[in-house]
């Protein structure tokens, strides 16, 4: 008997899964570029899954049923993980002697809402909830198109966002135009990259200081909101960051520093960028064409500087005091930038990424707190 076919979105478990709801993985993200199943790319043996860890990949198929001269991957095949796909399209199923298809009642997928800023915030505790899915059906009612999931797992590539990109996957649900817009080989670079997150930290608390209170022209009020929008985006751009771009990024501005000592801001800052240019598309050469690694390389060396801008510390980037205005009342700028060298900030997050480079890998995203100290009387 035959095994309902897998395709794009096909969930699986794993046994590397150790979250609060152990062994639920994510969906496969890889699948082929001609032979679609129900509207949506067929998966096969080789193809990646969203997974802990390094991605994991389909490792068994058909032994007679071949796409794109690979296995066609089923529900119930194993993955490299030790894993198996526990979806598949009900109305295709696929045997060790070919393929048929048939008609199947389909029933509701029950998925749960998830918290994203929580499993951002801990994804080795929260990583995906349990999603009831009966094996046999594909069906879900009052869900967000594909593209605009797929999109969205692109820019914040979490096991969260695989969960919502996988539910909306559907078979029979949308158009073949919708999936054929879906970005996959961007997606499928992203999920080449680690999913993990290094361990969330907790920065030494920041606070206004009495200098600005007593300099700053305003209702305290107004200064409470300045400096929390402002902490707000200096920790967004340190967690734009991976952890092998953050260590990569202090250690050049060091080098830098040591060398060009009185070195004019607009020339230091030209330097940083671009030797970040430089060590960017050296990176990418070995996945894209010159050309593609050139363009990738200035994006995000633009998208980093722009970010590092942001943190307004001399010790922690090149120049940022440049763009300050943007940001702001300067007051509170300064005093956030004066902050960062005491309490060993500074220190302590170096640690903690390097702590994490040599758990997780370069590529771990950057995961910090930075939280105003609690106002006198409270905790």
């Amino acid at each position: 008997m035959g095994k309902p076919a897998a395709v794009i979105g096909s969930m699986h478990v794993c046994p590397k899964v150790t979250a609060k709801v152990p062994h639920v993985g994510g969906p496969v993200v890889g699948g082929s570029p001609n032979v679609k199943i129900g509207g949506l790319p067929a998966a096969r043996k080789g193809d990646k899954l969203v997974c802990v860890g390094p991605p994991d990949t389909v490792s068994e198929g058909s032994s007679s049923v071949f796409i794109n001269g690979k296995p066609a991957a089923r529900m119930g095949d194993g993955t490299a993980h030790g894993g198996k796909i526990v979806i598949g399209n009900p109305t295709v199923t696929i045997g060790d002697g070919g393929a048929t298809t048939k008609k199947s009642k389909a029933a509701k997928v029950e998925v749960p809402e998830f918290d994203l800023d929580k499993v951002l915030a801990n994804p080795e505790l929260e990583a995906i909830r349990a999603v009831n899915i009966d094996p046999a059906s594909m069906l879900v009612d009052d869900i967000d198109s594909l593209f605009k999931e797929g999109q969205e797992f692109i820019n914040n590539p979490t096991l969260a966002g695989a969960v919502a990109m996988a539910v909306t996957a559907i078979p029979g649900k949308f158009s073949d135009e919708i999936v054929d817009e879906l970005p996959l080989k961007k997606l499928d670079r992203a999920m080449a990259k680690s999913l993990r997150t290094m361990k969330r930290f907790k920065v030494p608390c920041f606070k206004p200081g009495s200098k600005l209170k007593n300099s700053f022209k305003g209702r305290e009020r107004e200064l409470e909101s300045h400096f929390a929008r402002q902490l707000k985006h200096q920790e967004n751009g340190l967690n734009d960051l991976t952890v092998g771009e953050y260590i990569e990024n202090r250690t050049r501005y060091k080098e830098i520093k040591r060398a060009g000592t009185g070195m004019a801001q607009e020339d230091f800052r030209k330097i940083f960028s671009d030797e970040l240019k430089e060590s960017l598309n050296d990176s990418y050469l070995d996945r894209m064409t010159a050309n593609e690694a050139k363009k990738e390389a200035e994006s995000r060396s633009a998208e980093i500087m722009e970010n590092l801008a942001a943190l307004h510390d001399p010790d922690m980037i090149a120049g940022g005091k440049d763009n300050v205005s943007r940001m702001g009342d300067k007051g509170v700028n300064s005093s956030l930038g004066s902050q960062w060298r005491s309490q060993s900030r500074l220190a302590q997050m170096d640690a903690q990424a390097q702590k994490a480079l040599e758990t997780l890998g370069p590529d771990a995203k950057m995961n910090v707190s930075l939280e105003r100290c609690p106002l006198q009387g409270k905790k």
